[in-house]
């Protein structure tokens, strides 16, 4: 599991051009059998991230199960902070 929750994780490179970027970042990291990586699209509010990764990894332990997991913190996130903005950027990419 690679969670990387920093702003633009997902992005490599700062042209909006590159449709591909999502998928260059992706490739290196599954290579060595990480199976799920949370990425983010854009810069990310610290306050709404650090209650997304604490919601996350709470459901993670409850629930076992990854993509239940970032999708309960994504709502509960969504519920806290009602704009896409601090709830959307996230990514899950899952490859089991």
């Amino acid at each position: 599991m690679i969670f990387a929750a920093a702003c633009q994780t997902g992005i490599t490179s700062v042209s909006q051009d590159n449709a591909s970027e999502l998928i260059g970042m992706l490739r290196p990291l599954t290579l060595y059998k990480n199976k799920n990586v949370i990425l983010s699209l854009w810069q990310v509010d610290d306050t709404a991230t650090t209650f997304f990764v604490e919601v996350f990894y709470s459901e993670l332990k409850k629930q076992k199960n990854y993509t239940k997991a970032f999708l309960a913190a994504r709502k509960r996130t969504k519920e806290e902070y009602p704009r896409p903005f601090y709830w959307a950027a996230f990514y899950l990419s899952t490859n089991i």
